[in-house]
């Protein structure tokens, strides 16, 4: 395979990920299934893209793409991590959380001598959202807190 088409397989993989966490998901609570109960986990999402990255290496040709790509997945994980818990405590706004993770994760990739590209930023925003979208919700949305 072609390095372009390793990349178009990885966004793919990406965009069907973020779409079912953003829109099925939510979808499916709303017509009252658990899925907090399917779902279990940061860990359960982990494991679930691990597999999947796992399913599809044989079919690729060798090469640092895919490491590339887990390593920014568990660096995103652990910036959303770090910028929740420098929101809690009261070192960031809430609504700074996100740039905090992407800076965070975007010194960590030059750090290690990465060249963050367009691509990369783009593969960067979908995991942070998926990191955040499986972190405990730390509040109840109720009905005036949404009008």
């Amino acid at each position: 395979m072609e390095t372009y088409q390793i990349w178009l397989l990885i966004i793919g993989c990406v965009f069907v990920t973020m779409s079912i966490m953003m829109y099925l998901i939510p979808y499916l609570q709303k017509k009252g299934w658990n899925i907090g109960g399917y779902l279990g986990s940061a860990a359960t999402i982990t494991k679930l893209i691990n597999s999947i990255i796992d399913a599809i290496k044989p079919y690729i040709t060798p090469n640092s793409t895919f490491d590339l790509v887990e390593k920014i997945f568990e660096i995103t994980e652990k910036a959303v991590t770090f910028a929740e818990q420098a929101y809690k405590d009261a070192q960031c706004e809430a609504d700074q959380r996100k740039s905090v993770a992407r800076k965070y994760t975007i010194d960590c990739l030059k750090l290690a001598g990465i060249e963050v590209t367009e691509d990369i930023e783009k593969l960067i925003d979908g995991a942070l959202e998926a990191a955040v979208f499986v972190l405990p919700k730390t509040h109840e949305v109720t009905d005036e807190t949404v009008a």
